[in-house]
C-alpha cells in the first residue's frame, strides 16, 4: 500500500462516514424553537419569527422572543427577552459610557435613527378567520378594514394574521361583511398573542410600516429596496440610467430600536430587449438567432416600466406573437396589443417579435400550481451592467462618479429621506405610536 492510500485509509477510519453525518445532522436538538401554524404560513407581506441557527449557550438562539419553546418531554412557553447586539457587555472601559477621557473630540454622523416607543407599548396578534372561506387576500383586507371597530386602529393584515396596537373589547369577536355581491362573510377575530417592543415580531412589523411610508413617498420596491424613478440619474454616453434609492432596516442596537438607511442605486439599461434581439440578430446572422438570443438572455432581469416590477427571463416562446390572444382572469380573451393599449396606453410597433415567459413565485408554500407571465421584449428594460462593463474603463468610471458619494453628499440624502418620512409620520407612525427622531443621526 503506497503512503497516499495509507494516509487516506488513516483519515477514513478516524473520521465519521457520511451515513453518520447525516444522522448526526438530522438528529434533533434537544431545544428547539417552534412556530404557530398560523405563522408558518406566510405569505410576501406576511409577518413571521424568523429562525436563528446560530446558538448561544443558554440553548437559544438570538430572536427567540415571544416563541413557543419546546423541550423534549413536553411544551414550554415563555416570553424571552431578544438577545440584541450589545458591545458593552464584556469590555470594562465602555460599559458605561462610551465617551472618551482624553484625545481631541470628532464630529461623526450615523446613518441611524431613534424609534422611541411607550414604556408599556405592546403589540396584539390576532388570527382571522372566514365564513365561508375566501382565497382573495384582497378581498379578506376588504371585508376587515370595512368594520367599523378596527376603522380607527393601526393594523398591519396579510390575510390571516391582524396586528393591532391597541387591544380589542373582547378576546374573541366575530363579525361580518357583505361583498358586492350581497353574500354575508363571517370573520372570527381571536386574540393569540401580546408581544412587548422587543420581539422579532414587532420589528419585522415596524419595517412593513416603513415600507407603507416609502410608497407613500412614491418609492417602488424593487427587490428589498426602495427607488425613486421620477429622479434618474442619466448616462447617456453608455445608455443607462440609475435610479436613487434606499435599503432599509429597522433593529434593536443594545437598549435602543433604531431606523437604518443606506443610499442604493439600481442600474437599468436604456435599451429595451427587442433591440438588444435585434442588434444580436444583425451581429450573428438570422440563422442562429435563435440560439443566441435564449444563450444571452435567460437568466436576466429585466423591469417593465409601466408597473416597475421585475421579472426573470426563464424562457422565450417564439411560437406566441403580440396579436395572439391570452385569458383573462375574468375568463375573456384579448390579444397582448389590444390589452397594453387598453391597460397601459401603449401601442406595440412590432407585431412579430416573439414573447419572454417569467416563471412567478407562489406566495404560498402549499400552492403547487406554476404560474408564467408573458412579457412584450419591446416593454421590458435589461437591468444590470452588461458583462463585458467591467472591461470598460469608461463605463466603470461614469458609473462610480454617481454612485460613489462623498460622505456629505451621503448624508444630505439621508437628512432629505429623514424630512420627507418626518411629513409622512402623522399619518402612519404616529397611529403606532411611534416618534421618529430625523435629528438622531448626528453623534458625537
Amino acid at each position: 500500500m503506497s503512503g497516499r492510500a495509507r494516509v487516506r485509509a488513516r483519515g477514513m477510519a478516524r473520521s465519521p462516514s457520511a451515513a453518520e453525518v447525516g444522522r448526526m445532522q438530522a438528529s434533533p436538538s434537544p431545544l428547539s424553537v417552534a412556530l404557530s401554524d398560523s405563522e408558518a404560513s406566510s405569505s410576501s407581506d406576511h409577518v413571521g419569527t424568523s429562525r436563528i441557527s446560530q446558538k448561544y449557550e443558554g440553548g437559544l438562539s438570538s430572536g427567540d422572543a415571544g416563541c413557543t419553546v419546546k423541550e423534549r418531554g413536553g411544551k414550554i412557553r415563555r416570553e424571552i427577552m431578544d438577545l440584541s447586539v450589545c458591545t458593552r457587555e464584556k469590555l470594562a472601559h465602555v460599559r458605561d459610557c462610551k465617551r472618551g477621557s482624553s484625545g481631541i473630540p470628532v464630529k461623526l454622523v450615523r446613518n441611524l435613527f431613534n424609534l422611541d416607543l411607550p414604556q408599556d407599548w405592546r403589540l396584539y396578534q390576532y388570527h382571522v378567520t372566514y365564513s365561508p372561506d375566501i382565497e382573495s387576500r384582497r378581498l379578506r383586507t376588504a371585508l376587515l378594514y370595512s368594520r367599523r371597530e378596527l376603522s380607527n386602529k393601526a393594523k398591519a393584515f396579510d390575510g390571516v394574521i391582524l396586528f393591532l396596537s391597541q387591544k380589542l373589547e373582547e378576546k374573541v369577536m366575530e363579525l361580518s361583511s357583505e361583498t358586492q355581491r350581497g353574500e354575508t362573510v363571517k370573520m372570527t377575530i381571536s386574540l393569540t398573542r401580546e408581544l412587548p417592543a422587543s420581539s422579532p415580531v414587532c420589528i419585522q412589523v415596524f419595517s412593513i410600516i416603513f415600507k407603507k411610508i416609502l410608497k407613500k413617498l412614491s418609492m417602488y420596491q424593487i427587490g428589498r429596496n426602495f427607488y425613486k424613478p421620477s429622479e434618474p440619474v442619466e448616462i447617456p454616453r453608455h445608455k443607462l440610467s440609475l435610479w436613487p434609492g434606499f435599503a432599509i432596516s429597522v433593529s434593536h442596537f443594545e437598549s435602543k430600536l433604531l431606523f437604518g438607511a443606506d443610499v442604493s442605486y439600481k442600474i437599468l439599461r436604456n435599451e429595451t430587449v427587442l433591440e438588444f434581439m435585434t442588434d444580436l440578430c444583425h451581429k450573428t446572422g438570422m440563422s442562429c438567432c435563435t440560439q443566441t438570443c435564449e444563450k444571452q438572455l435567460i437568466g436576466l432581469i429585466v423591469l417593465t416600466r409601466y408597473n416597475n416590477k421585475t421579472y426573470r427571463i426563464d424562457d422565450i416562446d417564439w411560437s406566441v406573437k403580440p396579436t395572439h390572444t391570452f385569458q383573462k382572469r375574468d375568463g375573456t380573451e384579448i390579444t397582448y396589443v389590444d390589452y397594453c393599449k387598453q391597460q397601459y396606453d401603449i401601442t406595440l410597433s412590432d407585431l412579430n417579435q416573439p414573447v419572454l415567459v417569467s416563471l412567478l413565485k407562489s406566495k404560498r408554500n402549499d400552492d403547487a400550481d406554476v404560474r408564467m407571465a408573458h412579457l412584450i421584449p419591446e416593454l421590458c428594460y435589461l437591468t444590470g451592467l452588461p458583462g463585458q462593463a467591467t472591461s470598460d474603463f469608461q463605463l466603470m468610471k461614469a458609473v462610480a462618479e454617481e454612485t460613489r458619494l462623498s460622505p456629505l453628499g451621503r448624508q444630505q440624502l439621508l437628512a432629505r429621506l429623514a424630512d420627507d418620512i418626518q411629513r409622512e409620520k402623522s399619518v402612519v407612525v404616529m397611529s403606532w405610536a411611534l416618534e421618529f427622531d430625523c435629528l438622531g443621526a448626528n453623534a458625537v
